[in-house]
């Protein structure tokens, strides 16, 4: 999502100004997080900011100032959210930035740091808007309206590793897109069609033999990785070489019949797979009936592991 926010702006402010709404803060219960962006011209916006009374309210405040003669760029807004009428009882502090065609050169240097995967921050002040390769030891300060910075990561922190680029993954990435992973998908066929024109993936990986898949996928925290090759013995590969390995998800598709002929494969090397935190089968247990519905069932899983919530 992030990627096609900044992709929306580039298109945009060449022939009108736009807006970018930005939650900095949260206090209480609120609509939406610490880091929902939005971005919004006269006619059209991508993202959210909760939706409701708070992104009614935000968004028409930021039509109305992209009409005004300001010299002012950027503003500071504490929603509170009783006096909306909601029920929450929180509070959210709220930046409205205002941007035109000379901030296009700004906004490809957003794109370029998102496609370089260099970790970038967008650190935001009641005067400017930088980019910055240096985190702050909290991510928002506050004194008053004049005087507040923020600091919001640019490149998505989760990263899904896709072995298998068929139908499941095409649905899958393009999922996993809209939740702002970084994807990277691993195939070991050169010319499938499915995998070239997946316009979802910002890595594409055609590799000679599936023993070589470590060398594609790094250990990492909040790295989920998901095996769905075109058959049972190229799933059993991938999974030898990643089980012990530490990921934040590693889930494996096929049914409980292919899994337990798998594990009985794996079994006679002395490899016990059921020792090692694998979702096999993989995805919730929802009845799915094709790609899109197995693609919901392995996203709602992974969320489920990212936001720690047992599935």
């Amino acid at each position: 999502m992030t990627s096609t926010l900044w992709q929306f702006l580039h298109t945009n402010l060449p022939y009108q100004p736009c807006a970018l709404s930005m939650i900095m803060d949260c206090q209480g219960s609120t609509p939406a997080k610490t880091g929902a962006i939005m971005a919004i011209s006269q006619n059209e916006s991508i993202g959210t900011i909760g939706g409701g009374a708070i992104e009614f309210q935000l968004t028409k405040e930021a039509r109305k100032l992209l009409t005004t003669d300001t010299a002012q760029k950027i503003h500071h807004r504490r929603i509170i959210t009783e006096k909306l009428g909601m029920l929450c009882g929180g509070q959210q502090d709220i930046a409205i930035c205002l941007l035109d065609q000379h901030d296009l050169p700004f906004i490809d240097s957003i794109l370029y740091a998102i496609q370089q995967q260099k970790t970038t921050y967008l650190k935001l002040t009641a005067q400017s808007l930088q980019l910055t390769q240096e985190a702050q030891s909290s991510a928002y300060h506050y004194q008053d309206a004049e005087h507040w910075q923020y600091q919001y990561k640019l490149n998505p922190t989760e990263r899904a590793f896709i072995i298998g680029g068929g139908h499941v993954s095409l649905a899958l990435s393009q999922v996993l897109k809209f939740l702002n992973f970084h994807i990277t998908i691993i195939d070991n066929r050169p010319n499938l069609a499915l995998l070239k024109n997946n316009p979802y993936a910002d890595c594409k990986h055609i590799i000679p033999h599936y023993r070589e898949i470590n060398a594609f996928i790094p250990e990492g925290s909040a790295h989920y990785v998901m095996i769905m090759t075109h058959s049972h013995r190229t799933d059993g590969i991938v999974l030898e070489q990643l089980l012990d390995r530490q990921f934040a998800y590693l889930g494996l598709m096929g049914s409980q019949k292919k899994i337990e002929h798998l594990y009985a494969n794996l079994a006679k090397k002395g490899i016990t797979p059921k020792q090692y935190p694998i979702s096999a089968p993989i995805g919730l247990d929802i009845n799915c009936q094709n790609p899109e519905e197995i693609a919901i069932s392995i996203a709602a899983q992974v969320i489920a592991q990212k936001n720690n919530k047992p599935a």
